[in-house]
């Protein structure tokens, strides 16, 4: 076999050397050594001679004395250590001995109780069997003794309970308690009407022991529900809402108070639920009563006004005297007497308005079309609507918008439907020419009168929402828990009407132009139409020859400026009438016409000049169809027009720019 390389048989020998179990024979009959005996023994001598050189440098390092010192040390050391290495050994020993003991004292604390809860359960049987028959056996005469009997029965129905109980006993027993009880019911409602407290604690005492307190503290709240059922019953009370109120609160007051002395919850919360029950299983009456008493009325706006002082005044009094319990009953009973009202409230509240509205009649042909005559009646409806905001704020509180607004939003209808059914103001097209009657001026104040009547009536609407809010706002700071108020939502339909009267009386007031100019412009035509003779040829070359800018505006021409200018005028004053900037505004936003509140009046001769400059376009037609004479003629009449518009601070219409343009390319 080859012989084997010194660093690899050396890490060989090495490992073997240092193993915890050394064994000489196997490491020589090891295959790699059997054959290299002399090489190994030259590896072990060199490894001998490391380890000897080694050892003797680090004899050296190290003094004896110093050795023999940290021996001693050692020796004392491991002396103590094994001093206290015994002594925890011994305490171990008797903690062992200890630990036996506690565990078989549980094992015994565990079968005692096993031994002490079945005792118990047995005992239990064994009372509620022995009890349940002397029970049987008694007389039902007998209270002391049946009482005694229950009790051990409630005893050891609480101990079987736990553990195991068939439902049949359990049925049986609660009937026993209660048959037991039945006796005790009408002595507790003796005791508290006479507000015996001495009675009333045995008797609770008994309810307790019997497991049945919550009946003990319903006796209270059903004495307080049926003292207020027959006090609403006795047709001999005077049953008015006020004396009814009344009784509530002082058997609310006598009752809460002899009930928190024996519950430990609030008293008060038992109480108020009984008599709110009372009260509302006696609603009929109640009903009865607040209906005789608005029919007794001649006016129901004072009845009800009447009844709202009543219960605000009854409200206020238990704010001071009652506590919350007893403001939520109130609360509650105030919002049914309410809605008893609301139905008529809001019926006579339609009525009064219907009886304004209804009075609206046009005069005498001298002066409707001026509508100034509508004002009265409008002023009186408005002044209706506020006192009915007024009286059914005091009636109804911070919630009387629900009570009025849909009265208020019927009465809008009907108004609407009155304007437009009879025409008052004016919107179907003018049978007659309206030349013939008034000035251009007259005409205009006419039509811008009916504008200021719609203004108004927007105006109402806004005013009143507005006092809506403010008093409902008013009347929250009181109670801050109500909803917003309601207002009035149907403005629309005054709107949509508004849009119809100044979309109609824009046309009126342009046809007092209009109409003229239509007439003018069709007799030039007509006149050049005639003059169409050689001796008409002869005066077409004629003007030929002459320069365009010779040729002055027609009369027609200076009259719609002169109407424009009277229309300024006349619409100018009404620049800063209320109900006219309102219209106008309405009317702007409704066919998204850009609107400044400060140009009202622009706004509307602006609409107006639209018109008159479409009907101009209109009537001089296609410009090639003209004479040169007729071209020259509307040349320099819509020159003056656009200077006429530029004075008033109008604009052109596109269809007038691009006339112009073609009339001064053609002539």
């Amino acid at each position: 076999m080859a012989s084997i390389d010194d660093e690899k048989l050396l890490k060989i020998i090495t490992t073997k050397i240092y193993e915890r179990k050394f064994d000489e024979i196997s490491l020589l009959n090891m295959p790699e050594l059997s054959d290299s005996l002399q090489q190994a023994h030259r590896l072990v001598c060199s490894l001998l001679n490391q380890h000897k050189e080694a050892y003797s440098r680090n004899i050296k390092g190290l003094p004896i004395p110093n050795i023999a010192a940290k021996t001693n040390q050692l020796g004392t050391s491991v002396d103590a250590l094994n001093k206290r290495l015994q002594e925890h050994m011994r305490m171990l020993r008797q903690n062992e001995n200890s630990t036996k003991q506690p565990t078989a004292v549980l094992e015994c604390d565990m079968a005692k109780r096993k031994v002490d809860k079945l005792a118990e359960v047995l005992k239990a049987k064994l009372i509620w069997s022995n009890a349940y028959q002397e029970l049987q056996l008694l007389d039902v005469s007998d209270g002391a003794m049946r009482y005694q009997k229950l009790v051990a029965l409630q005893q050891s129905f609480e101990i079987m309970q736990k553990y195991s109980l068939d439902d049949e006993k359990a049925q049986t027993f609660e009937k026993l308690k209660d048959e037991f009880l039945s006796w005790y019911s009408p002595a507790t409602i003796h005791a508290i009407d006479t507000g015996d407290v001495k009675h009333l604690d045995s008797i609770k005492e008994k309810y307790y022991s019997l497991d049945r307190i919550e009946v003990f503290e319903s006796n209270f709240g059903n004495y307080a529900k049926n003292k207020i059922k027959c006090f609403i019953e006795d047709e001999s009370n005077e049953r008015t809402l006020w004396t009814v109120l009344q009784e509530l609160f002082a058997i609310w007051r006598k009752t809460h108070k002899l009930i928190d002395s024996f519950i430990q919850e609030d008293g008060s919360a038992v109480i108020c639920k009984y008599l709110f029950d009372g009260v509302i299983s006696k609603w009929d009456a109640i009903s009865t009563i607040v209906a005789d008493f608005v029919s007794s009325s001649d006016n129901p706006f004072v009845a009800a006004k009447a009844i709202g002082k009543i219960l605000a005044d009854f409200s206020e009094f238990v704010q001071k005297e009652g506590d919350d319990h007893m403001i939520g009953v109130t609360e509650q009973i105030k919002k049914k007497v309410f809605s008893l009202l609301s139905g008529d409230y809001g019926k006579y509240a339609t009525s009064v308005l219907l009886c304004s509205i209804n009075k609206i009649s046009a005069p005498e042909k001298g002066s409707r079309h001026r509508h100034n005559w509508l004002m009265p009646f409008l002023e009186e409806i408005q002044s209706k609507m506020r006192e009915i905001v007024n009286d059914s704020s005091l009636t109804f509180g911070a919630e009387f918008s629900s009570q009025i607004v849909p009265s208020f939003e019927h009465g809008i209808r009907e108004l609407n439907s009155l304007l437009q059914n009879h025409d008052i103001l004016n919107i179907k097209p003018e049978g007659t020419d309206i030349r013939m009657r008034k000035s251009i001026q007259e005409n205009t104040e006419d039509k811008v009168s009916s504008i200021c009547v719609m203004g108004y009536l927007l105006n109402i609407i806004d005013d009143l929402n507005e006092y809506i809010h403010e008093t409902a706002a008013d009347l929250s700071r009181e109670s801050p828990e109500n909803e917003s108020a309601r207002l009035i939502s149907n403005t629309s339909l005054l709107e949509t009407l508004n849009l119809r009267v100044v979309g109609r009386k824009i046309e009126s007031i342009a046809n007092t132009i209009t109409l003229t100019m239509e007439d003018e412009i069709r007799k030039l035509k007509q006149s050049e139409n005639e003059t169409e003779t050689p001796q008409g040829m002869a005066a077409d070359e004629l003007s030929r020859s002459l320069p365009s800018f010779s040729v002055a505006p027609h009369n027609y021409a200076t009259g719609v400026g002169h109407g424009l200018l009277s229309q300024m005028s006349t619409i100018g004053a009404y620049g800063n009438d209320r109900n006219f900037v309102r219209s106008i505004a309405s009317a702007a936003s409704e066919i998204n016409s850009s609107f400044n509140d400060d140009e009202a009046d622009l706004w509307l001769l602006t609409e107006v000049a639209k018109l008159v400059q479409n009907v101009f376009c209109t009537q001089v037609g296609n410009v090639v169809n003209l004479s040169l004479k007729l071209r020259r003629q509307f040349n320099a009449d819509i020159l003056f027009l656009m200077e006429a518009l530029a004075d008033l601070r109008l604009q052109p219409t596109k269809q007038m720019s691009k006339l112009a343009e073609k009339l001064k390319e053609n002539c």
